[in-house]
């Protein structure tokens, strides 16, 4: 199952690699923008497989973090495979910096190989968690893809990113003689949801252009277009 997943499979530019391991010697590169249309405007990521052993991926990857700061991690993923369920399991975990705070990362991924639309197909999903003196991200992620006959790759995306710890921020109106009582304002950071449509268009030989457009669907969601490249070799 999963050796023809590691040509196929490719899933960067977003928090996860995925349960697919990328193969000793072998290298994923994707570098993209994306621009957030009325939100936080153009935000860049870097992300790179290289594979150190036929079950066991290094990623190294930049992007920015939930709260706005820089996002710079190195984790190591190991693939297992649950052959009764025809399944596919990933775990990594990793260090970094987040927001210039020192962060661990730990996360859990599964998928398998799918028929849709007479097509080879993928479909998982990702769960990892980023831990950092001041807060504790949580970020989800679905896909379903399908690798199209002339090379190239359509895939949808379901992801979600919150604070498992969110802190909350309190206002303090200090009461005179004829005031009121002291008011407190406490404000959660709400969880982001959002929808993506992806394509990866081959333009080279093992290169492709990835391009998509995603929009959040919580109260106030900005749509964002992403503009990116995959390198395989």
């Amino acid at each position: 199952m999963w050796k023809a997943a590691i040509i196929w499979i490719c899933l960067a530019g977003t928090a996860f690699a995925g349960p697919w391991p990328r193969g000793k010697g072998n290298h994923f590169i994707s570098a993209s923008l994306a621009y957030d249309i009325g939100g936080s405007g153009v935000s860049p990521s870097y992300y790179h497989e290289m594979g150190l052993s036929p079950r066991t991926t290094l990623i190294l990857e930049y992007s920015k973090a939930f709260s706005g700061g820089d996002r710079v991690i190195a984790r190591l993923s190991r693939s297992f495979e649950l052959d009764r369920l025809n399944l596919l399991v990933g775990l990594t975990a990793g260090a970094g910096h987040v927001s210039g705070d020192a962060a661990g990362v730990l996360g859990l991924s599964a998928g398998r190989d799918i028929t849709l639309l007479g097509m080879s197909g993928w479909a998982s999903g990702a769960v990892i968690a980023e831990a950092t003196k001041a807060e504790i991200v949580g970020k989800g992620e679905l896909t379903l893809g399908i690798n199209a006959r002339n090379g190239a790759k359509y895939y949808a995306q379901v992801s979600g990113t919150t604070y498992l710890n969110p802190a909350p921020t309190i206002s303090i109106v200090r009461p005179l003689w004829w005031s009121p009582p002291i008011t407190y304002t406490i404000t959660r950071y709400p969880p982001e949801v959002r929808l993506g449509l992806n394509a990866a268009i081959p333009i080279a030989k093992k290169t492709w252009l990835d391009v998509g457009l995603s929009r959040g669907v919580q109260e106030g969601g900005s749509t964002r277009i992403k503009l990116g490249l995959w390198r395989q070799f």
